[in-house]
């Protein structure tokens, strides 16, 4: 897959779908699934046109949203078949860019762009003024065809980016991982704690993400973690340390399974397999070392 961020960089006959794709979840791989067959059938590459960063990290100043970093985006949208990712730079004067004028920019400008497949819902333009009806309009007469793509349904609820923001903030890991076809994952820098889990028996990284990273709710959580190309069995808490009643900042630290080396400013990935269990505050150091070894124990037999 390339990386540009202009369409205008793209020479051989394309045609692409537009969206955010946070998450790339069932729903976004249904739909580049049906484009990318459209695109085989008519002999073009096949291009996603999306914005870096997301236009909620520029329009609101938005924080803990993302569900996959922009490098697990890439990685993802690769794996879908993708053969080129256009990210388009966003910018609050961007932002400001009418739906016809960003049809001409960056499709009817554009010769070796062929075919638009767009979602049955996709907006776009400033205020959202655009749609499949804008470019059906504009691509009349053209050597361009743009068609709307199917919508994606799940028996048991709809498949949204925004539905899993609210599953992951509620800390519902089994329907996350049905939504996203995978189980979410966080990576961040281990970073200097408190050293109070090395201090009772239970060393853990502390981790730090990214601000724009969404994070599932305050608990304690069976995960495998990733380190240096390793794979470990671990449990993660997520929370303010409320048996030490002193953190007014909620952390992220996760107890590997098993003896490794100090791996501090490493990267490391956590795997959320599922909940074990609200945080809680224990009346004692010795009562917290206790619960914290049956947590373990559960994060072992995890299946």
């Amino acid at each position: 897959m390339k990386l540009v961020q202009h369409t205008k960089q793209i020479v051989d006959p394309f045609g692409a779908t537009l969206g955010n794709f946070d998450g790339v979840h069932k729903g976004h791989l249904n739909m580049l699934d049906e484009a990318r067959l459209a695109c085989n059938k008519r002999n073009l590459k096949f291009a996603v046109i999306t914005f870096f960063p997301h236009p909620a990290q520029i329009l609101k100043a938005q924080r803990a949203f993302l569900i996959s970093s922009y490098e697990d985006r890439r990685e993802l949208l690769k794996n879908a078949g993708v053969d080129y990712l256009v990210e388009i730079p966003f910018t609050r004067e961007f932002s400001s860019m009418t739906a016809d004028s960003f049809a001409q920019e960056f499709v009817l400008k554009i010769e070796s762009l062929k075919l638009l497949c767009l979602g049955y819902d996709f907006a776009f333009g400033a205020n959202k003024s655009g749609d499949i009806n804008t470019f059906t309009e504009l691509l009349k007469g053209t050597d361009k065809e743009a068609f709307s793509l199917k919508e994606y349904r799940d028996p048991a609820c709809k498949v949204s980016s925004s539905h899993i923001r609210e599953l992951i903030r509620s800390g519902d890991i089994g329907n996350i991982s049905s939504l996203l076809g995978r189980n979410f994952k966080l990576k961040g820098t281990v970073v200097h704690g408190q050293g109070r889990g090395k201090g009772i028996g239970f060393p853990t990284a502390n981790i730090r993400v990214p601000d724009e990273m969404i994070t599932p709710s305050t608990g304690v959580y069976a995960t495998k973690s990733f380190l240096l190309g390793k794979e470990y069995k671990s449990v993660t808490n997520i929370g303010f340390n409320p048996t030490f009643n002193d953190s007014l900042k909620m952390t992220i630290e996760t107890h590997v399974l098993e003896d490794i080396s100090d791996f501090y400013d490493e990267e490391m990935e956590v795997e959320f397999l599922g909940k074990i269990r609200e945080e809680k505050r224990f009346d004692s150091v010795e009562h917290l070392k206790d619960q914290i070894g049956k947590d373990a124990k559960t994060a072992r037999d995890w299946q």
